[in-house]
């Protein structure tokens, strides 16, 4: 009976320790999906590597870019990145009536893409409220989900009609199928623009929905739909009029730079790009979709008479002139974004936690 009792005790002290060895283990179990996506994503881009290594010498092609291309390629990149910017003060300092400064605004934009980089779906730029005062955090969380629904809509609408069209011009459906084809594509670009428009009526969607879900789940898709409250018709109009500048503005920093290697017609290659576009980012496989951006770049640039080498050049510019540098810039400022955090974490009761989230 003794040892029973003690074997009791020793259980229940056990589970006492319950919560530190279940955090460890979420920890450990993040680590692993990190490293192997990362891996898939670095499997997938030499796999690319070497299938356009057997059609063109990759590497000695660099050399030969027309250099006016990329002088254009890069004005391009400067002038996109302050449209990134002005969209986030818009959404910081107008919907959720926020005071951020320029620094704070440069900062939280250059560490949300640190974030997003080592995140599947660039899911980390949601975290962009570490880099402020940790009593608004969960407000510019908001605002961080708001812009990038904007971001991810505009990418569903035009994505949607540059696969509609190609579809139509390359796929050559017959019968039903091109019916079904055209419906559903034709659906995607009316939700997004339902959705981009009057982001009302997805928050009300979102609260029918929370009904038949789990609390957890629930929980988290009515904040997101008191979000959307915030979004009158006029506001929605100047996120969509910068969200959809900014995505023709990553088109035409593309185009430059493939203009340097080689010919390209502008329009199939703008539906290309768009089509390209949605499709990696319905299918975040790999760390910052490394590998899947340039395989679906590959595959619908060459529908429209484009090869592969010009286009995994391009595409690896992007890369680092969009992501890999301005990743870079932002890994400075993550350290105070954690010490920030890290506070947050111990001064929040965490029913407030569960609930926001």
């Amino acid at each position: 009976m003794k040892e029973n009792i003690e074997g009791q005790a020793e259980q229940t002290s056990g589970k006492s320790k319950t919560p530190e060895t279940a955090t460890a283990v979420r920890s450990g179990r993040r680590w692993f999906w990190w490293i192997l996506k990362l891996v898939v994503g670095i499997i997938l881009l030499a796999i690319i590597i070497n299938f356009v290594r057997k059609e063109e010498n990759l590497w000695a092609g660099f050399l030969d870019a027309d250099l006016r291309w990329i002088g254009l390629g890069l004005f391009g990149v400067l002038l996109h990145f302050f449209l990134f910017y002005v969209r986030w003060r818009f959404t910081l300092n107008t919907i959720f009536i926020l005071s951020a400064t320029p620094r704070q605004i440069w900062r939280s934009l250059f560490g949300g893409i640190s974030l997003g980089l080592i995140t599947p779906g660039s899911l980390g730029e949601l975290a962009r409220g570490i880099f402020f005062p940790r009593e608004e955090f969960w407000r510019v969380s908001g605002a961080s989900v708001i812009d990038k629904l904007y971001a991810n809509l505009t990418s569903l609408f035009l994505g949607s009609i540059g696969i509609l069209v190609l579809g139509m011009d390359v796929l050559s459906l017959s019968g039903s199928w091109n019916y079904l084809f055209v419906g559903l594509m034709a659906a995607l670009i009316i939700a997004g623009i339902v959705f981009l428009l009057r982001p009302r009526i997805l928050a009300a969607s979102l609260r029918y929905l929370s009904r038949y879900l789990p609390d957890s789940i629930s929980r988290k898709l009515s904040t997101f739909s008191e979000y959307l409250q915030r979004l009158g018709p006029g506001t929605s109009w100047k996120l969509v009029a910068v969200s959809v500048a900014i995505n023709v503005g990553i088109f035409l920093e593309l185009y430059c730079f493939l203009r340097a290697y080689t010919p390209a017609p502008f329009w199939q290659t703008f539906f290309a790009f768009e089509g390209s576009y949605l499709a990696s980012t319905l299918l975040p496989l790999t760390l910052g979709n490394l590998g899947v951006h340039e395989g679906f770049r590959i595959l619908f640039f060459s529908a429209v008479g484009v090869a592969a080498a010009p286009t995994l050049q391009a595409s690896m510019i992007i890369f680092a002139v969009n992501v890999l540098i301005p990743a870079g810039v932002g890994f400075f400022f993550l350290p105070d974004g954690r010490r920030n955090f890290g506070i947050q974490r111990r001064t929040v009761p965490s029913q407030t936690v569960g609930r926001q989230r």
